[in-house]
């Protein structure tokens, strides 16, 4: 996942397998739910979804299929598994604060995450509908917000650590 012209020579299967690791030790490190993985055709705008009722991620296998589609590159691939990995964590969260008393929502995990912000997003999710305004609108959305940005941020953290690796295995040789 770390370069993508390599990558790219990974069979389909293959790619999918590293998609699942990443997901898999994303799901690890957060702490998540026993999640469900699938590969499936989505519209071409469509990278990924997060389905709560069945803890399920999708990634669109077009995307893994052609590379040189937008979202298919190994860059892209991870941040949207990562993206979809702190959906998961959002809804959560949410259930646990929605149960919480209300001396429990001030714990900081709630508070710091903005979780009270995430459940009234949840439950007023927009969709986009494909205009120009229905994209900003579903892009600006506190939960898409956040999922982007701590996709984004991890995803550096994944590439430090892979060239950490990388660079004690070469000085091993």
């Amino acid at each position: 996942i770390r370069d993508n012209d390599e990558f790219q020579t990974l069979s389909y299967d293959e790619k999918c397998n590293v998609i699942r690791a990443l997901i898999f030790c994303e799901a690890r490190y957060l702490g998540l739910c026993e999640l469900h993985i699938e590969f499936i055709d989505m519209r071409d705008s469509l990278l990924g979804s997060y389905e709560h009722a069945t803890k399920t991620i999708a990634i669109n296998a077009k995307t893994l299929r052609d590379g040189s589609m937008s979202g298919g590159s190994a860059e892209e691939l991870l941040i949207t598994a990562l993206h979809e990995c702190r959906h998961c964590y959002q809804h959560l969260l949410g259930e646990l604060f929605q149960n919480a008393s209300p001396s429990q929502r001030n714990l900081y995990v709630f508070t710091n995450e903005d979780v009270a912000e995430w459940v009234t997003n949840l439950e007023n999710y927009k969709t986009s509908d494909g205009t120009v305004d229905g994209e900003s609108e579903y892009r600006l959305q506190v939960v898409e917000w956040d999922a982007n940005n701590y996709a984004i941020k991890e995803a550096n953290v994944y590439y430090l650590e892979i060239d950490k690796l990388l660079s004690e295995n070469m000085q091993e040789e």
